[in-house]
Order: C-alpha cells, then sequence, then structure tokens
C-alpha cells in the first residue's frame, strides 16, 4: 500500500494498532500475562511501523528541492528499511527479554478471559483495515492498469474489483475452504438467476459437460454407443466429454449467420439416426439458439437437450434466459467469460433426481442418500459402514473450492451491468461495420433474441483474406482468434473417428476459414471500439485501391 502512496491507509492502520496497544498493555499489566505484554509490544512495534511509513510517504510527495533535484520519491523505501529494522530488533529483544524474565519470575494469570475478548476484538479491528486497504487500492487502479498490457484490444480479460478480492481474503481468514457455505451459496444464486432449481458446481466448465453426459449414463437415459449431436463448430470441450464416456459425436452442420447448429440438418438426422439420444445445444459466442423449435423438433423422441452456455451468460431466447430449457445446462466461469472464478464451472437442472446423481458424481460417487447416519448402513457388501466413505457409484472429483465460489458471488451480481456493456460495444460494431460489403457481423438485439456477446464474430466473404485481416488487425494492437476449433472433425486428435460427420459441413469449413473474432467485453470503451471500426476501415480501403 506504501508504495502506491497510500497515506489515508496507513494513518488508518496506524492509529489502529496504537489503540490496540494501549488496550493490550492494560490487558497485560491486571492480568500478568507475559504473551499479552509481548502481543502489546508487537502492536506499538506495528504502530512504529505504520506512523514510519505514514511519514515516509508525506515525505516522497514533497516536490522537488535545488538539494533534491529528482524529488523524494524514494524516501518511502529508506523508512520502509528502518521499519523491518525495527520489527526485527526492537520488538523481537522487548519481547525476548520479557519472555525470559516470565520464564524466570512466573506469575498467576488472571482473567483470562478479558484477554481472549481483547484478542478477538483486534482480529476484527485489523481484518476491517485489511478491507479498506484492498478497497482503498481498487478504488484507485483505474481500467487501464489492469488491462493487459500487449494488446490495445484484447479479446477478453477479468474484470473484477475490490469486492471479488475481499470475499476471496474473508474465505481464507474463516477456514472456509472447500465445498461450505461459499459454493452453496454460490450454486443457489447462480440457478435462481438462470431461473431452474438446482446447481452444482465444478471446477471447470468441461467438467461440467462430463458430469451432465455422465449423470445421463447413470440414469439409463444414454449407453455407451449412443450418438449425440454436437455443432460442428465449436469447442473441442463440447465433443471430448462425448468420446470420453463411449458415446459416438455426430457433427451437425451450422448456420453461417448464427453460427449455431442449424436446425433443418438436426431434424434430417433426427429423422434417421435412431442411435441419436442427446443433443449439444452451443450457443455460440454468446448467441443463443432457436430453443423453442429446438425443444419441439425433440420433444417426444427419447433425445436429452444439454444447453452448453459457457459462452451465454445471461443471454435470453424469448425473454427466457438460456440454460433453463433443456434437462440440464452447463456453464464455465474460465477468466474470459462473462463472470469468472478463475476456474469453474456449473452444471443446473430441474430434475431433483439428476441433481442427487450430479451431486454424488462430482464427489467421486459418495453416496448422497444416507445423510445424517453414520453406522447402521447396508450397501453393498458393507454392513455397519461408515456413511462418509460409501461410495455406491464410480465418480470424478469436479468439486469448486469455497474462494472461487466466493469470488462467482460477487461477479454474479455485475454480470448483468457487464452484460449492458457488452451489448453497448457490440451494437457499436454492427453499426459502424454494416456498410462494409466485404464482411458480415451478428445483428442487432430484436424480438426473441437476447445476444450476451461473448466476443464479436466477423465474417469475410471470398473477396477478402480472413489470414491477411486477422494479421493486419494484430499488427495494429487488436487481438483476434478464429471462430473457436473451426470445424471439429478437421481437429488432429479427433479427425480419427470415432465422430461421425453429417453431411459436407460446407458452413462450418466456410466459417473455418473465412470468419474470426475480436473483443467486445467490459474492459473496453468507446475509444477501443472505434478503434477496431478505424483499423478494419483502414484495411479494407487499402483492399480496393
Amino acid at each position: 500500500m506504501a508504495s502506491n502512496g497510500s497515506s489515508k491507509t496507513v494513518f488508518l492502520a496506524f492509529s489502529v494498532n496504537f489503540f490496540i496497544a494501549g488496550i493490550k498493555t492494560v490487558i497485560a499489566i491486571l492480568t500478568s500475562s507475559s504473551a499479552m505484554f509481548s502481543e502489546a509490544v508487537h502492536s506499538y512495534v506495528d504502530s512504529g511501523n505504520q506512523f514510519l511509513l505514514w511519514f515516509g510517504i508525506k515525505q516522497s510527495k514533497k516536490p522537488n528541492k535545488l538539494i533534491y533535484p529528482l524529488g523524494r520519491g524514494k524516501e518511502e523505501y529508506f523508512w520502509t528499511l528502518v521499519v523491518a529494522v525495527l520489527i526485527f530488533t526492537i520488538g523481537g529483544l522487548v519481547s525476548l527479554e520479557h519472555g525470559i524474565e516470565a520464564l524466570s519470575h512466573p506469575k498467576e494469570l488472571k482473567n483470562l478471559y478479558i484477554s481472549i475478548i481483547v484478542l478477538s476484538v483486534s482480529i476484527i479491528l485489523e481484518l476491517y483495515v485489511l478491507y479498506k486497504a484492498v478497497k482503498e487500492y481498487f478504488d484507485e487502479v483505474s481500467i487501464e492498469d489492469i488491462k493487459p498490457n500487449s494488446w490495445r484490444v484484447p479479446i477478453g480479460g477479468g474484470f473484477y474489483g475490490a469486492e471479488e478480492v475481499n470475499a476471496v481474503v474473508k474465505c481464507y481468514l474463516h477456514g472456509s475452504l472447500s465445498i461450505q457455505e461459499p459454493v452453496v451459496k454460490f450454486e443457489n444464486n447462480f440457478s435462481d438467476y438462470i431461473g431452474v432449481k438446482y446447481g452444482t458446481a465444478t471446477n471447470s466448465g468441461t467438467s461440467a459437460n462430463i458430469l451432465a453426459l455422465d449423470t445421463l449414463i447413470k440414469h439409463g437415459k444414454l449407453k455407451v454407443g449412443d450418438y449425440v449431436a454436437v455443432p460442428s463448430t465449436t469447442f473441442i470441450s463440447v465433443a471430448t466429454p462425448v468420446i470420453q464416456l463411449g458415446l459416438i459425436p455426430m457433427y451437425v452442420d451450422i448456420d453461417r449467420d448464427t453460427l449455431n447448429m442449424n436446425l433443418d440438418e438436426l431434424e434430417e438426422v433426427i429423422r434417421s439416426e435412431e442411435k441419436l439420444k442427446c443433443v449439444m445445444a452451443v450457443h455460440t459466442l454468446g448467441n443463443p439458439m432457436d430453443m423453442t423449435r429446438l425443444m419441439e423438433i425433440t420433444k417426444d423422441k427419447d433425445i436429452q437437450v444439454i444447453e452448453d452456455c459457457c459462452e451465454a451468460h445471461g443471454a435470453e431466447w424469448d425473454g427466457q434466459k438460456i440454460g433453463s430449457f433443456g434437462v440440464m445446462s452447463t456453464w464455465s466461469f474460465y477468466v474470459a467469460h462473462h463472470i469468472t472464478t478463475a476456474e469453474g464451472g456449473m452444471v443446473c437442472t430441474n430434475d431433483v433426481d439428476l441433481n442427487v446423481t450430479l451431486r454424488e458424481l462430482r464427489e467421486f460417487g459418495r453416496d448422497k442418500s444416507y445423510q445424517g447416519k453414520r453406522y447402521g448402513i447396508r450397501s453393498g457388501n458393507l454392513i455397519d459402514f461408515d456413511e462418509r466413505y460409501t461410495f455406491d457409484k464410480v465418480g470424478w472429483n469436479f468439486r469448486m473450492a469455497d474462494a472461487p465460489a466466493s469470488f462467482g458471488n460477487e461477479q454474479l451480481k455485475k454480470l448483468d451491468k457487464m452484460n449492458e456493456i457488452r451489448l453497448k460495444n457490440a451494437d457499436r460494431l454492427i453499426d459502424g461495420l454494416k456498410s462494409y460489403e466485404e464482411i458480415s457481423t451478428f445483428s442487432h438485439n430484436d424480438g426473441m433474441v437476447k445476444n450476451s456477446f461473448y466476443s464479436f464474430p466477423i465474417t469475410c466473404n471470398n473477396s477478402v483474406s480472413r489470414n491477411d485481416m486477422a494479421r493486419f488487425l494484430e499488427s495494429k494492437g487488436i487481438e483476434t482468434r478464429s471462430i473457436m476449433c473451426g470445424t471439429l472433425s478437421d481437429q488432429p486428435a479427433l479427425c480419427e473417428g470415432p465422430g461421425i460427420e453429417w453431411g459436407k459441413l460446407r458452413e462450418s469449413r466456410y466459417i473455418r476459414d473465412n470468419a474470426f473474432f475480436v473483443g467486445c467485453h467490459p474492459l473496453l470503451g468507446d475509444e477501443e471500439i472505434d478503434y477496431v471500426i478505424e483499423t478494419i476501415d483502414e484495411y479494407l480501403k487499402s483492399l480496393r485501391k
């Protein structure tokens, strides 16, 4: 904090520690406690520490003078050195001397409970100072300070502040580490936001997809060898869980305008392939699928719909949050997504039985049906065995920790506001680029669709080289990405099967070769968005010469 010139917080710390030191001194005298005396010395040293840091900061801010032609900015480092010496000498020596005296001439402790109360109050006051320090830091740091430095217009980045950091600090200070109250709270808050009954937090979006598919297998709704419809253009973690669980991905072509699975093609697959038992409905780059039609064509067909919403937090179809249509929905909270827990995911559902299985599989396959009992359980060959170590399924370890969940709870409060910025940025890009015949983009939000714009896709026509255009933009500091994995079945890991291509996947391969996306996230303002438009304009005009 000193290095940021935050004299206000340092002075607050000095005041609090000096007050605490005085109280500890009085209590040390009343209780004859050498430990409390050492605590008092510690607090006095801390007070001296903060006073000298405050003094150093004040000195460092003084204007240049003849004797200090380069200013006094380094002076706070000198006083920081003095502080360090004092902590290890005066504080340590005084405490050591008093400790020796206490051992040589021990005194009976009095009113021990008073010492406990004082120490508890001290902890609360110190935590308050820590909270104010973190908050002040983030209040003083500008958006420009936390943008990635390598790009003028980056693809994405975490958008967070003091609230998230303090929530994580609170977790660690309270010893809340693994699947306690913060995880439960995040699950409840997020499922409420989506409009479903249950949420099961995981350690990643990929884990969420594995968990959802495995749950359907455990319930007999899927079996090894069944076909699962997957959009031919999406991220690889939509297809790999299918393969890892012994299912067969069927790659269905996409619609060029929406980048989502082509429902005409899917309908043909449903009519032709009896082994098709599941659809992975991916809302690509935050653009919702036509969920009304998807649910209609899968109705009464014994086909399970899993919504992959990893790129679409807050998006809506016909006024309803995506993630609430299918039998389950999966989510990712990776750092580049709408909200983040750094790494993390979620499976949401309205089905209570599926939810029980999701939670069992997430935690090694641990049997959840015996909660509240310790012994007297008969399960398999186990009799009178501890329920904590009773596993009725072969599961996974996909648990989310408390600290990321606490971070996510604070992020969720900001999601709608951040999505408003994404929409504003996307609309600005759409308006700025709509006159160029050489490229096409997503359309404005209208009617049934509310796009949450994970990023902003641009498709080049045959007269424009996607690769050349992307290279030009990147030479100007604008980060770009291909549309996820291109065509999944062309990937080295997947091209040898066991997946099946439905049709020629012409649209998918066109997008593979001609499309890319740029950022439209909340860290970008009008200046950055206009710069993207101006740079694209510069490139396209250069081609016309």
